[in-house]
Order: structure tokens, then C-alpha cells, then sequence
């Protein structure tokens, strides 16, 4: 819920100071004309956000449109990722034709849309399942997923050799974490602990299960 005199997210109670002061103009509304359409606001906000940016998280937080624009450009990192790293193979297919190749291009934006937004969507929910009920955050889960989404084109350094499942790792603990910090308001510790470990388990395992495959 919302104050509607001071502007805070609550979930039962809070401590109301009042009327609140305008926004800086970092933190204020983009204008949408009314259709909440403004794609460089919030590619932009996406690169605050994995530059770990207090301001934009908070501002994403709070912005119901940042959850679509975050879901488009998960999408897109996560057909990114597929095309750079299957198409080169299926090219080189002896039985390789036009029909073929783009009828395992669109499966293989289905599965990969599918499992980024189950992977996505579960860690964020574990993550901040844990914070509410072990370090006794606050927030919604939409509150942590709006910003989190929007920094998640750092998939992308999967595609970088050997080391990229681990620069993903990295990059995406210190983004939830950071969204944890300021959403949650957890202790700092506790909130990059949370993803840290939850990440680097997966993302582990991952590493692990690939290299497996590949003997």
C-alpha cells in the first residue's frame, strides 16, 4: 500500500512525516503522453540500475511500467544469447535449409524465453522470500523484480569464453542484492549474502553440468 500523504510503500504501518517534497528531477515521471511508452528512459534506467545506482532503483521500484520493459529486454538478452551461441552451429548443418533453420530459431526462442523467466522469476522470488522471512524485510516482490528485470540484459556475459557463467554470477548477485538494499532495506551484508549465495550455487551447478556434458 501506499501513503497517500507522504507517498511511502508500506505494508501494514509506517511512521508518516508528512507531505512529501517534490522528486529530484532524476526520480521524476518520465513523460509518456499518457501511454507509458519511452524506451530510452528506461534502457537508460536499465544501465543506472547495473551500475547499481540507488536513485533508479527506487525509481524502477515504484514504476508499474518497468516490469514490461524489463520482461522485453530479458527477452531480448535471452534471444541474443541463443542466436550467438546456436545459430553458428545450425548453419553448418549439411541437411541446413531456410525452413529448418527458422523453425529452430522460433524453438529456440521459446525455450529460451521459457527457462530465462523460470530461472529469473525463481531466483527473485527465493531471494526475496528469504529476506522477508529470515532478515524481516520489507517491500513487495514487485517491488524487487521491476528494477531486477530491467538490469537483466547482464545475461548477456554468458557469451563471454570460459568465463561467463561466473561474470553473470557476479554481476547479477551484486544488481539483486543492491535491488535487496534498497527495496528490501536490508543490512548490506545480508541483502548481497542472499543472492550471492543463491547465484554462485546455480550458476555452479550450471558450470558444472556443461563441462560434464562436454566430456
Amino acid at each position: 500500500m501506499q501513503c497517500p500523504l507522504c507517498g511511502i510503500e508500506y505494508d501494514l504501518s509506517h511512521k508518516c512525516y508528512g507531505v512529501a517534497s517534490d522528486p529530484a528531477p532524476e526520480e521524476a515521471w518520465p513523460n509518456t503522453g499518457g501511454f507509458g511508452f519511452a524506451p530510452g528512459h528506461y534502457v537508460r534506467m536499465g544501465f543506472e540500475i547495473a551500475l547499481l545506482k540507488g536513485v533508479a532503483i527506487r525509481r524502477a521500484a515504484c514504476d508499474p511500467n518497468a516490469i514490461a520493459y524489463g520482461a522485453v529486454f530479458c527477452a531480448i538478452s535471452a534471444a541474443t544469447i541463443f542466436l550467438m551461441s546456436a545459430l553458428p552451429s545450425m548453419l553448418r548443418r549439411p541437411a541446413a535449409s531456410l525452413e529448418t533453420v527458422a523453425l529452430g530459431i522460433l524453438l529456440g526462442f521459446i525455450f529460451s524465453w521459457v527457462y530465462l523467466g523460470l530461472i529469473v522469476v525463481g531466483q527473485l522470488s527465493l531471494c526475496h522470500i528469504l529476506a522477508k522471512v529470515v532478515f524481516d524485510g520489507k517491500g513487495t516482490l514487485l517491488g524487487v523484480m521491476r528494477p531486477s528485470l530491467l538490469a537483466g540484459f547482464v545475461s548477456c556475459l554468458v557469451l563471454i569464453p570460459d568465463l561467463g557463467v561466473f561474470a553473470v554470477a557476479a554481476a547479477w548477485s551484486a544488481i539483486v542484492g543492491r535491488v535487496l538494499e534498497k527495496v528490501n532495506r536490508l543490512p548490506r551484508l545480508p541483502a548481497y549474502l542472499i543472492p550471492g549465495v543463491i547465484n554462485f550455487l546455480f550458476f555452479g551447478l550450471t558450470y558444472h553440468v556443461s563441462k560434464s556434458g562436454l566430456r
